[in-house]
């Protein structure tokens, strides 16, 4: 476990928001194919060697074995790094339940990445620019938490007004500019207010990094 952490923060930590703009932006892709096309056309589309067969995912070229879901479903993760044509772990999810995920390769070309490893520092400046930009366009506290939506599928109230540090009735107020600019969506979950970023919040949020890499994941007919 060490070793893995040493790595992450020697190869990956300094190259993390690139990276972490081209898997969001990845996951985006994947989300308006399955809107547009369904389904069957979004699991067609993870890769040559994965392949809807109703009414099993087929994955070519792993070890042999069965997983039955029984109604659990299936979270979908592209991976820059996996080598094999898909990989799936469980992961405990809420109510103790075990949530099986399905990491699939979605590797940039070799001049996108390039790109996306170079000069860290020019990025970390443009992030700044962008962080500056958006304040200005949303205010700061408004932009704060669209960033942290972004972290993460659902946040309720409680749990945005810690992470920024203001009252409940402040984060209200700033949700509801957010949901009436399209940036947010909003439900409830029994007795809570759940918050999430959606697809224009999510472009906004990742302006600075298509402008500096303008290919990144435009994956074929390709999302979770």
């Amino acid at each position: 476990m060490s070793a893995i952490r040493d790595f992450f923060r020697l190869a990956v930590a300094p190259h993390w928001e690139p990276l972490r703009a081209h898997l969001s932006l990845a996951g985006d892709t994947r989300r308006d194919v399955m809107s547009r096309e369904g389904v069957r056309v979004l699991l067609d589309a993870l890769g040559p060697d994965i392949r809807w067969n109703a009414p099993a995912l087929e994955i070519h070229n792993v070890e042999a074995g069965e997983l039955e879901l029984n109604g659990t479903g299936l979270v979908l993760a592209p991976s820059i790094f996996l080598q094999s044509a898909g990989h799936v772990a469980r992961f405990t999810g809420g109510r103790g339940r075990d949530v099986p995920v399905l990491f699939f390769p979605d590797r940039p070309a070799a001049d996108e990445l390039a790109r996306l490893l170079s000069d860290t520092t020019a990025a970390g400046e443009r992030r700044g620019r962008e962080s500056d930009g958006l304040a200005a366009l949303l205010g700061r506290t408004r932009a704060a938490a669209l960033r942290v939506l972004r972290e993460r599928e659902g946040w309720k109230n409680a749990e945005l007004a810690e992470r920024l540090g203001v009252s409940a009735a402040a984060v209200s107020q700033h949700t509801t500019v957010l949901r009436a600019a399209g940036l947010i969506a909003t439900h409830r979950n029994r007795s809570h207010v759940v918050h999430t970023v959606t697809h224009l919040g999510r472009l906004l949020l990742q302006v600075g990094a298509l402008e500096s890499w303008p290919t990144a994941s435009a994956p074929r007919p390709t999302f979770a």
